[in-house]
This record gives structure tokens, C-alpha cells and sequence, in this order.
């Protein structure tokens, strides 16, 4: 049973890495980051900062779930 456990969590860690890359993710915040400093002067960089974060709802997972399985 603990063997089982253990193979299937290191199945989703990978699939969920897999799945996040990382890597990319951290250079396009990056890109984003210098795009501001270049494109911006001070008052809009302040009031991009202060832009609302955005809101995901709760199922968006499993909405995201569910059709990458209908496909």
C-alpha cells in the first residue's frame, strides 16, 4: 500500500511539474519585468503595480480538467 502511495505521488509531482514549467514561467516575469522599466515612466509603473490582482474561480481546475479529457 505505501508503495503505491509513493509511485502515484511521484507521478503527479511530475505530471504537475511537468505541467508548470517553471523555468519559463520565471523568464516571462522577468521579460514582463524589463518591459515595464522600459516602456513605462514612474507614475504608470506605479499604477500598473497597483492593477487588482486576478480572481480565478474555484473550479477552473476542474473545468480545464474535464475538457482537456473531452478532446
Amino acid at each position: 500500500m505505501q508503495k503505491k502511495r509513493e509511485t502515484t505521488y511521484k507521478f503527479a509531482t511530475e505530471k504537475f511539474m511537468n505541467k508548470l514549467d517553471t523555468p519559463n514561467l520565471i523568464s516571462k516575469i522577468y521579460e514582463i519585468a524589463r518591459s515595464k522599466l522600459i516602456l513605462l515612466h514612474e507614475q504608470q509603473q506605479k499604477l500598473f503595480n497597483n492593477l487588482p490582482k486576478p480572481i480565478f474561480p474555484e473550479d477552473m481546475f476542474e473545468m480545464i480538467s474535464k475538457k482537456n479529457k473531452s478532446s
